[in-house]
Protein backbone atom coordinates (compact mmCIF):
# COMPACT_ATOMS: atom_id res chain seq x y z
CA UNK A 1 0.00 0.00 0.00
CA UNK A 2 1.19 3.50 -0.85
CA UNK A 3 1.19 5.53 1.76
CA UNK A 4 1.97 8.82 0.80
CA UNK A 5 3.03 10.86 -2.67
CA UNK A 6 4.27 13.67 -3.53
CA UNK A 7 3.29 16.35 -6.01
CA UNK A 8 5.63 18.71 -8.10
CA UNK A 9 5.91 21.02 -5.55
CA UNK A 10 7.51 18.45 -3.64
CA UNK A 11 4.37 18.62 -0.89
CA UNK A 12 3.60 14.89 0.68
CA UNK A 13 0.15 13.46 0.44
CA UNK A 14 -1.33 11.10 3.16
CA UNK A 15 -2.78 9.01 0.82
CA UNK A 16 -6.38 8.13 2.28
CA UNK A 17 -6.47 4.85 4.41
CA UNK A 18 -8.23 1.77 2.76
CA UNK A 19 -10.56 0.44 5.24
CA UNK A 20 -11.77 -3.11 4.91
CA UNK A 21 -15.64 -5.06 6.03
CA UNK A 22 -17.05 -3.74 9.57
CA UNK A 23 -16.42 -5.61 12.18
CA UNK A 24 -17.87 -5.43 15.42
CA UNK A 25 -16.81 -5.90 19.00
CA UNK A 26 -17.24 -9.42 19.17
CA UNK A 27 -15.11 -10.73 16.47
CA UNK A 28 -11.67 -8.25 18.09
CA UNK A 29 -10.74 -11.44 19.49
CA UNK A 30 -10.45 -13.05 16.32
CA UNK A 31 -8.51 -10.42 14.53
CA UNK A 32 -5.83 -9.90 17.89
CA UNK A 33 -5.64 -13.07 18.89
CA UNK A 34 -4.45 -16.09 16.47
CA UNK A 35 -4.21 -19.94 17.52
CA UNK A 36 -1.33 -19.96 14.74
CA UNK A 37 0.91 -17.81 17.15
CA UNK A 38 0.87 -20.72 19.97
CA UNK A 39 2.72 -23.64 20.24
CA UNK A 40 0.59 -27.49 19.40
CA UNK A 41 0.47 -28.08 22.78
CA UNK A 42 -2.01 -28.84 25.71
CA UNK A 43 -0.24 -25.87 27.71
CA UNK A 44 -0.54 -23.61 24.61
CA UNK A 45 -4.22 -24.44 23.49
CA UNK A 46 -5.02 -23.58 26.84
CA UNK A 47 -2.86 -20.09 27.42
CA UNK A 48 -4.84 -19.23 23.87
CA UNK A 49 -8.21 -19.74 24.80
CA UNK A 50 -7.12 -17.79 28.32
CA UNK A 51 -6.32 -15.28 26.22
CA UNK A 52 -9.02 -14.98 23.79
CA UNK A 53 -11.79 -15.33 26.27
CA UNK A 54 -10.67 -11.93 28.01
CA UNK A 55 -10.94 -9.56 24.24
CA UNK A 56 -14.49 -9.54 25.71
CA UNK A 57 -17.10 -7.81 23.87
CA UNK A 58 -16.86 -4.87 26.80
CA UNK A 59 -13.54 -4.39 26.99
CA UNK A 60 -12.89 -4.50 23.21
CA UNK A 61 -16.03 -2.03 22.41
CA UNK A 62 -14.07 0.45 25.38
CA UNK A 63 -10.57 -0.31 22.96
CA UNK A 64 -11.84 0.11 19.75
CA UNK A 65 -13.72 2.93 20.71
CA UNK A 66 -10.27 4.76 21.92
CA UNK A 67 -8.89 3.88 18.72
CA UNK A 68 -11.18 5.11 16.63
CA UNK A 69 -11.47 8.59 18.97
CA UNK A 70 -7.75 8.80 19.07
CA UNK A 71 -5.57 11.52 17.70
CA UNK A 72 -2.50 9.92 16.64
CA UNK A 73 -4.43 6.56 14.85
CA UNK A 74 -6.47 7.40 11.65
CA UNK A 75 -6.72 3.91 10.80
CA UNK A 76 -10.31 3.28 12.97
CA UNK A 77 -13.56 4.52 12.23
CA UNK A 78 -16.83 4.08 13.77
CA UNK A 79 -19.88 2.99 11.76
CA UNK A 80 -23.30 1.46 11.88
CA UNK A 81 -23.43 -2.44 10.67
CA UNK A 82 -26.97 -3.73 9.45
CA UNK A 83 -27.90 -7.37 10.79
CA UNK A 84 -30.81 -9.83 11.38
CA UNK A 85 -31.69 -8.94 14.61
CA UNK A 86 -30.56 -4.88 13.98
CA UNK A 87 -28.44 -1.80 13.78
CA UNK A 88 -25.11 -2.76 15.89
CA UNK A 89 -22.05 -0.31 16.12
CA UNK A 90 -19.05 -1.44 14.02
CA UNK A 91 -15.76 -0.15 13.32
CA UNK A 92 -13.93 -0.09 9.92
CA UNK A 93 -10.31 -0.55 10.33
CA UNK A 94 -7.90 0.12 7.71
CA UNK A 95 -4.92 -2.32 6.84
CA UNK A 96 -2.25 -1.00 8.70
CA UNK A 97 -4.78 -1.42 12.03
CA UNK A 98 -5.25 -4.86 10.98
CA UNK A 99 -1.80 -5.47 10.80
CA UNK A 100 -1.04 -4.02 14.04
CA UNK A 101 -3.50 -6.01 15.70
CA UNK A 102 -2.30 -9.27 14.66
CA UNK A 103 1.06 -7.92 16.10
CA UNK A 104 -0.13 -6.74 19.39
CA UNK A 105 -2.02 -10.62 19.41
CA UNK A 106 1.81 -12.24 18.83
CA UNK A 107 3.29 -9.85 21.45
CA UNK A 108 0.38 -10.81 23.84
CA UNK A 109 1.34 -14.50 22.88
CA UNK A 110 5.12 -14.08 23.27
CA UNK A 111 4.41 -13.32 26.58
CA UNK A 112 2.57 -15.74 27.41
CA UNK A 113 5.23 -18.30 26.14
CA UNK A 114 6.83 -16.76 29.62
CA UNK A 115 4.79 -17.07 32.27
CA UNK A 116 6.80 -18.71 34.45
CA UNK A 117 8.64 -15.85 34.66
CA UNK A 118 6.39 -12.66 33.59
CA UNK A 119 2.55 -12.20 34.34
CA UNK A 120 0.50 -10.08 31.96
CA UNK A 121 -1.83 -7.51 33.56
CA UNK A 122 -4.44 -9.25 35.52
CA UNK A 123 -7.45 -7.18 34.64
CA UNK A 124 -9.31 -6.38 31.66
CA UNK A 125 -9.29 -2.80 32.21
CA UNK A 126 -5.04 -3.13 32.09
CA UNK A 127 -5.14 -5.39 28.89
CA UNK A 128 -7.37 -3.31 27.11
CA UNK A 129 -5.11 0.27 28.18
CA UNK A 130 -2.15 -1.96 26.87
CA UNK A 131 -3.42 -2.64 23.92
CA UNK A 132 -4.42 0.60 22.82
CA UNK A 133 -0.65 2.25 24.45
CA UNK A 134 0.71 -0.96 22.39
CA UNK A 135 -1.30 -0.24 18.77
CA UNK A 136 -0.37 3.96 19.21
CA UNK A 137 3.38 2.70 19.92
CA UNK A 138 3.50 1.48 16.60
CA UNK A 139 1.17 3.75 14.88
CA UNK A 140 3.18 6.72 16.33
CA UNK A 141 6.54 5.56 16.89
CA UNK A 142 6.16 7.48 20.50
CA UNK A 143 7.77 5.18 22.90
CA UNK A 144 6.00 3.61 25.98
CA UNK A 145 7.27 4.50 29.22
CA UNK A 146 8.44 1.40 31.59
CA UNK A 147 8.98 2.35 35.27
CA UNK A 148 10.09 0.07 37.29
CA UNK A 149 10.35 1.35 41.54
CA UNK A 150 13.65 -0.23 43.08
CA UNK A 151 14.57 0.42 46.91
CA UNK A 152 17.48 0.65 48.78
CA UNK A 153 20.38 -1.74 49.85
CA UNK A 154 17.85 -3.13 52.87
CA UNK A 155 18.63 -6.47 54.64
CA UNK A 156 16.44 -9.80 54.04
CA UNK A 157 15.74 -12.52 56.07
CA UNK A 158 16.46 -16.31 55.15
CA UNK A 159 13.15 -16.83 53.32
CA UNK A 160 14.02 -14.12 51.26
CA UNK A 161 11.70 -11.05 52.30
CA UNK A 162 13.25 -7.76 53.77
CA UNK A 163 13.28 -7.41 57.39
CA UNK A 164 15.25 -4.04 57.08
CA UNK A 165 17.41 -4.97 59.81
CA UNK A 166 20.44 -3.25 58.50
CA UNK A 167 21.13 -0.84 54.66
CA UNK A 168 23.81 -1.48 52.87
CA UNK A 169 25.40 0.43 50.52
CA UNK A 170 25.21 -1.87 47.37
CA UNK A 171 22.80 -2.67 44.86
CA UNK A 172 19.59 -3.95 46.25
CA UNK A 173 17.69 -7.15 45.61
CA UNK A 174 14.68 -5.88 43.46
CA UNK A 175 17.06 -3.70 41.42
CA UNK A 176 19.17 -7.37 40.85
CA UNK A 177 15.72 -9.27 40.05
CA UNK A 178 14.85 -5.99 37.72
CA UNK A 179 18.00 -6.60 35.57
CA UNK A 180 17.57 -10.56 35.48
CA UNK A 181 14.32 -10.67 35.06
CA UNK A 182 13.38 -7.86 32.49
CA UNK A 183 15.50 -8.78 29.28
CA UNK A 184 13.24 -11.40 28.15
CA UNK A 185 10.34 -9.51 27.80
CA UNK A 186 12.27 -6.47 26.68
CA UNK A 187 13.29 -8.42 23.91
CA UNK A 188 9.88 -9.46 23.23
CA UNK A 189 8.92 -5.62 22.84
CA UNK A 190 12.27 -5.12 20.30
CA UNK A 191 10.58 -8.39 18.15
CA UNK A 192 7.48 -6.62 17.38
CA UNK A 193 8.51 -2.96 17.26
CA UNK A 194 6.85 -1.61 20.25
CA UNK A 195 9.63 1.17 21.34
CA UNK A 196 9.65 2.14 25.03
CA UNK A 197 11.67 3.97 27.15
CA UNK A 198 12.42 2.90 30.51
CA UNK A 199 12.67 4.19 34.12
CA UNK A 200 14.58 2.51 37.25
CA UNK A 201 12.42 4.79 40.00
CA UNK A 202 15.26 4.94 42.68
CA UNK A 203 12.94 4.96 46.31
CA UNK A 204 14.65 8.16 48.32
CA UNK A 205 11.20 9.25 49.27
CA UNK A 206 8.61 8.32 51.78
CA UNK A 207 8.72 5.28 54.55
CA UNK A 208 12.35 4.35 52.79
CA UNK A 209 13.43 7.70 54.51
CA UNK A 210 11.95 7.10 57.85
CA UNK A 211 13.21 3.33 58.78
CA UNK A 212 15.23 3.72 62.40
CA UNK A 213 18.26 2.05 59.59
CA UNK A 214 21.48 0.09 61.24
CA UNK A 215 24.44 -0.61 59.62
CA UNK A 216 25.23 -4.56 59.14
CA UNK A 217 26.84 -4.90 62.87
CA UNK A 218 23.60 -3.31 64.16
CA UNK A 219 24.70 0.05 64.45
CA UNK A 220 22.05 2.75 64.40
CA UNK A 221 23.08 5.39 61.45
CA UNK A 222 22.84 8.85 61.40
CA UNK A 223 20.83 10.75 59.20
CA UNK A 224 24.29 11.60 56.92
CA UNK A 225 24.99 7.82 56.87
CA UNK A 226 21.80 7.18 55.44
CA UNK A 227 21.71 9.26 52.89
CA UNK A 228 25.63 8.40 52.47
CA UNK A 229 24.28 5.17 51.44
CA UNK A 230 21.30 5.58 50.05
CA UNK A 231 23.77 7.36 47.47
CA UNK A 232 26.21 4.70 47.47
CA UNK A 233 23.45 2.43 46.48
CA UNK A 234 22.39 4.66 43.47
CA UNK A 235 25.51 4.49 42.13
CA UNK A 236 25.62 0.47 42.37
CA UNK A 237 22.99 0.39 40.35
CA UNK A 238 23.34 2.72 38.03
CA UNK A 239 26.94 1.68 37.32
CA UNK A 240 25.03 -2.35 37.12
CA UNK A 241 22.86 -0.27 34.07
CA UNK A 242 25.45 0.98 32.32
CA UNK A 243 27.14 -2.38 32.29
CA UNK A 244 24.10 -3.45 31.00
CA UNK A 245 23.87 -0.83 28.12
CA UNK A 246 27.46 -1.67 26.89
CA UNK A 247 27.39 -5.56 26.94
CA UNK A 248 26.86 -7.18 23.29
CA UNK A 249 24.22 -9.27 24.37
CA UNK A 250 22.01 -6.64 26.56
CA UNK A 251 22.75 -3.43 24.98
CA UNK A 252 19.86 -3.40 22.49
CA UNK A 253 16.93 -4.13 25.27
CA UNK A 254 18.63 -1.97 28.00
CA UNK A 255 19.91 0.64 25.71
CA UNK A 256 16.77 2.93 26.25
CA UNK A 257 16.68 2.78 29.91
CA UNK A 258 18.27 5.76 32.68
CA UNK A 259 17.87 5.47 36.20
CA UNK A 260 16.16 8.74 38.18
CA UNK A 261 15.54 9.05 42.00
CA UNK A 262 11.70 9.05 43.05
CA UNK A 263 12.10 12.21 44.26
CA UNK A 264 13.45 13.82 40.71
CA UNK A 265 10.43 11.27 38.80
CA UNK A 266 8.03 13.31 41.16
CA UNK A 267 9.46 16.68 40.90
CA UNK A 268 9.71 16.06 36.54
CA UNK A 269 5.62 14.97 36.29
CA UNK A 270 5.26 18.39 37.62
CA UNK A 271 2.29 16.95 39.61
CA UNK A 272 1.37 18.76 43.06
CA UNK A 273 2.49 15.07 45.45
CA UNK A 274 1.11 16.35 48.51
CA UNK A 275 -2.33 16.90 47.22
CA UNK A 276 -2.08 13.59 45.63
CA UNK A 277 -1.13 11.63 48.80
CA UNK A 278 -4.22 13.35 50.58
CA UNK A 279 -6.43 12.03 48.08
CA UNK A 280 -5.05 8.54 48.12
CA UNK A 281 -4.97 8.86 52.03
CA UNK A 282 -8.60 9.29 52.18
CA UNK A 283 -9.62 6.54 49.25
CA UNK A 284 -7.39 4.16 51.13
CA UNK A 285 -9.46 4.91 54.71
CA UNK A 286 -12.83 5.47 53.03
CA UNK A 287 -13.56 3.61 49.37
CA UNK A 288 -14.72 0.09 49.81
CA UNK A 289 -12.05 -1.46 47.63
CA UNK A 290 -9.56 0.83 48.84
CA UNK A 291 -10.03 -0.03 52.59
CA UNK A 292 -10.30 -3.76 51.94
CA UNK A 293 -7.30 -3.65 50.52
CA UNK A 294 -5.61 -2.15 53.51
CA UNK A 295 -7.47 -4.53 55.74
CA UNK A 296 -6.44 -7.42 53.92
CA UNK A 297 -2.46 -6.23 54.25
CA UNK A 298 -2.49 -5.29 58.14
CA UNK A 299 -3.85 -8.53 58.52
CA UNK A 300 -1.06 -10.26 56.19
CA UNK A 301 1.79 -8.44 57.78
CA UNK A 302 1.24 -7.62 61.28
CA UNK A 303 2.47 -10.43 63.03
CA UNK A 304 5.46 -10.09 60.07
CA UNK A 305 6.26 -6.58 61.22
CA UNK A 306 5.67 -7.08 64.86
CA UNK A 307 8.52 -9.13 64.42
CA UNK A 308 11.19 -7.79 62.09
CA UNK A 309 10.30 -4.13 62.93
CA UNK A 310 8.91 -4.34 66.42
CA UNK A 311 5.42 -2.59 65.72
CA UNK A 312 1.95 -2.49 67.41
CA UNK A 313 -0.99 -3.01 65.20
CA UNK A 314 -1.82 0.49 65.35
CA UNK A 315 1.50 1.31 64.28
CA UNK A 316 1.08 -1.49 61.40
CA UNK A 317 -1.95 -0.21 60.01
CA UNK A 318 -0.44 3.66 59.96
CA UNK A 319 2.49 2.13 58.15
CA UNK A 320 0.26 0.09 55.73
CA UNK A 321 -1.70 3.00 55.06
CA UNK A 322 1.45 5.18 53.71
CA UNK A 323 2.66 2.11 51.98
CA UNK A 324 -0.76 2.43 49.95
CA UNK A 325 -0.48 5.69 49.26
CA UNK A 326 3.15 6.13 47.82
CA UNK A 327 2.20 3.08 45.75
CA UNK A 328 -0.56 4.83 44.62
CA UNK A 329 1.31 8.10 43.97
CA UNK A 330 3.66 6.58 41.08
CA UNK A 331 0.74 4.76 39.80
CA UNK A 332 -0.80 8.44 39.71
CA UNK A 333 2.39 10.04 38.54
CA UNK A 334 3.00 7.78 35.58
CA UNK A 335 2.09 9.34 32.38
CA UNK A 336 -0.52 7.72 30.51
CA UNK A 337 1.51 6.29 27.94
CA UNK A 338 3.23 4.33 30.17
CA UNK A 339 3.38 0.61 31.85
CA UNK A 340 4.78 -0.45 35.14
CA UNK A 341 7.18 -3.45 35.30
CA UNK A 342 6.99 -4.89 39.25
CA UNK A 343 9.46 -6.53 41.12
CA UNK A 344 8.17 -6.92 44.53
CA UNK A 345 4.52 -7.40 46.08
CA UNK A 346 2.02 -8.35 44.07
CA UNK A 347 -1.02 -7.62 46.53
CA UNK A 348 0.60 -4.06 47.17
CA UNK A 349 1.16 -3.44 43.75
CA UNK A 350 -2.71 -3.46 43.41
CA UNK A 351 -2.66 0.01 44.91
CA UNK A 352 -0.98 1.26 41.55
CA UNK A 353 -4.12 0.93 39.59
CA UNK A 354 -7.18 0.97 42.21
CA UNK A 355 -7.69 4.54 42.56
CA UNK A 356 -7.23 5.16 38.53
CA UNK A 357 -10.48 5.65 36.58
CA UNK A 358 -11.92 1.94 35.29
CA UNK A 359 -10.81 2.54 31.57
CA UNK A 360 -7.45 5.35 32.36
CA UNK A 361 -5.34 1.79 34.24
CA UNK A 362 -1.33 1.68 33.68
CA UNK A 363 -0.67 -1.90 32.75
CA UNK A 364 1.11 -3.80 35.40
CA UNK A 365 3.57 -6.52 34.45
CA UNK A 366 4.73 -8.43 37.18
CA UNK A 367 8.53 -10.17 36.91
CA UNK A 368 8.49 -13.08 38.81
CA UNK A 369 12.25 -13.43 38.25
CA UNK A 370 14.11 -16.80 37.72
CA UNK A 371 14.74 -18.16 41.43
CA UNK A 372 12.20 -19.58 44.01
CA UNK A 373 13.82 -17.10 46.68
CA UNK A 374 12.94 -14.44 43.94
CA UNK A 375 9.28 -14.92 43.55
CA UNK A 376 9.56 -15.34 47.38
CA UNK A 377 9.97 -11.52 47.92
CA UNK A 378 7.08 -9.30 49.33
CA UNK A 379 7.53 -6.51 50.96
CA UNK A 380 4.01 -6.52 51.98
Amino acid sequence: MIDSLNNNNGHEFKAAPTFGAPIIANQLADLIVDESFFEDDIFSHRQYRVLKQRFSPGMATRMLDSLSGHPNITGVQSTIKKQKRGEVKGYMLDQNTRERMGRLGNFLADVTKISDQVILPQTDEELACLGLHTIEAMASNRPLTISTPVCPDWSRDFEGRYDFKSLGDGESFIAKKLFAGIPELLNIFNKHGIPYKGFVIFADWGLETEIDAKGTFGEKLSADEIRKRFQQSFDATKAHLEALKQAPLTAAVFGPYEIVSMTEYFAASGRDIPEIEGSLRGFFQQDSQGKRLADQLNSASLSLNQERLGVNEVENKAMILQTLVEYGTLGQVVDNHGIIAACESTTSSRAYNLPRGKYDKVPLFYIKGKDPVDRGVNIL
